[in-house]
C-alpha cells in the first residue's frame, strides 16, 4: 500500500473499494459540511468538499447498475452510523 492510499484509509472519511475511492457518508464529513457552511474551513475541509462534488459528478455520468452498487457498498458503512429507517430500506 502506498503513502497516499494509507493517509486516505487512515482518514476515516473515505472508502476505497473497486479501485475507487468515495467519500463516505460518516460523522466526520457532517461536522466538514457545518465548518464549511457557518465556520471558518480547514485545506482539509476544502478538499474533502472537493471529492465529494467529484463523487456527485461521477454518480449522475454513470449508469444506474454501477451508481446502484456504488450507493449499496456506501449504505452499508452508513448503516452504521445512520440506520436507514424500515420504511426506507429495501426489500
Amino acid at each position: 500500500m502506498d503513502e497516499e492510499t494509507n493517509i486516505v484509509k487512515q482518514s476515516g472519511i473515505f472508502k476505497i473499494f473497486g479501485g475507487m475511492t468515495w467519500p463516505s457518508p460518516c460523522e466526520r464529513l457532517s461536522e466538514m459540511e457545518w465548518r464549511l457552511r457557518h465556520g471558518i474551513p480547514s485545506r482539509n475541509d476544502m478538499l474533502c468538499a472537493a471529492s465529494v462534488m467529484s463523487a456527485y459528478t461521477s454518480l449522475i455520468n454513470s449508469s444506474q447498475k454501477h451508481r446502484n452498487d456504488i450507493c449499496r457498498i456506501l449504505r452499508k458503512e452508513a448503516d452504521i452510523i445512520y440506520p436507514m429507517p424500515e420504511a426506507t430500506q429495501s426489500k
